[in-house]
C-alpha cells in the first residue's frame, strides 16, 4: 500500500508543479521549494534590491521579523 501512496504523491506532485508554473500562480520570489531555486536565489535578489535602491538613492524600510 506505501507503494501505490508514493507513486500517486510522486504524479500529483508532478502535475501541481507543472500547472503551477505553467500558469504563473505563484510569486516570482517564492525559491524554497520551487525546482531550480533555492537560498542563493533568495539571497541575490535580496542584493540586487539593495544594490538598486541605493543607485536611485531610495530607501529600504527595515522591518521587524519575529522568529519564535
Amino acid at each position: 500500500m506505501y507503494c501505490v501512496r508514493k507513486i500517486v504523491e510522486t504524479i500529483l506532485n508532478s502535475r501541481l508543479t507543472h500547472w503551477i508554473e505553467k500558469r504563473s500562480t505563484l510569486p516570482h520570489n517564492m525559491f524554497g521549494f520551487r525546482q531550480n531555486t533555492g537560498a542563493i536565489d533568495c539571497v541575490e535578489t535580496l542584493v540586487t534590491d539593495i544594490y538598486l535602491a541605493f543607485i536611485r538613492e531610495e530607501y529600504i524600510h527595515r522591518h521587524k521579523i519575529r522568529i519564535s
